[in-house]
């Protein structure tokens, strides 16, 4: 099993040929699409990943990946920490002729050297798993301090001209 910090790529055949698991960390850095959505580009992704063989010659990646982000709440334009996590299940072909003829329901990957980019594997499933519009779970805190004295009642004194000019 590797641990800690994780190289940039792995020799993905060497890993299957001895059975070695992946669990460690890549930071946030090495995902350059991923952390232009982020409010904070700090912190890692946690990571566990095993490599089985389905048939001679075609591999599949299994594992998780985890990690605590930075992004904006569209409520109160604060910083906030949303926690994702994805589930990896990839089929690891040669050609692309092989990934057109899996199955609808399985997720390819073209890979034509023995190494795997761990950012290649990741990044668009972690892309896709963050909020459109994110926000925080309990109501935010500026929003909350909001009373009826603070809010802004344009129309407020329009009944009392409307009563007054009844009056007249």
């Amino acid at each position: 099993m590797i641990s800690g910090p994780l190289p940039d790529s792995v020799n993905f055949v060497e890993c299957l040929e001895n059975g070695t698991s992946l669990r460690g960390f890549v930071p946030l850095s090495r995902f350059p699409r991923f952390r232009g959505l982020l409010a904070s580009e700090r912190g890692n992704i946690d990571l566990t990943l095993h490599f089985e063989e389905v048939q001679a010659g075609i591999a599949t990646v299994l594992g998780s990946a985890c990690a605590s982000v930075g992004l904006i709440c569209q409520n109160c334009l604060e910083l906030m920490t949303f926690k994702l996590a994805i589930d990896v299940n990839v089929r690891l072909v040669k050609t692309e002729t092989e990934l057109q003829a899996l199955s609808p329901n399985v997720d390819g990957m073209v890979v034509e050297s023995p190494k795997l980019s761990l950012t290649e594997l990741l990044e668009d499933d972690l892309i896709l798993v963050l909020p459109m519009a994110p926000k925080h779970e309990a109501p935010c805190s500026e929003l909350a301090r909001v009373t009826e004295t603070d809010r802004r009642r344009p129309f407020a004194d329009l009944s009392k001209l409307l009563l007054k000019r009844e009056n007249d």
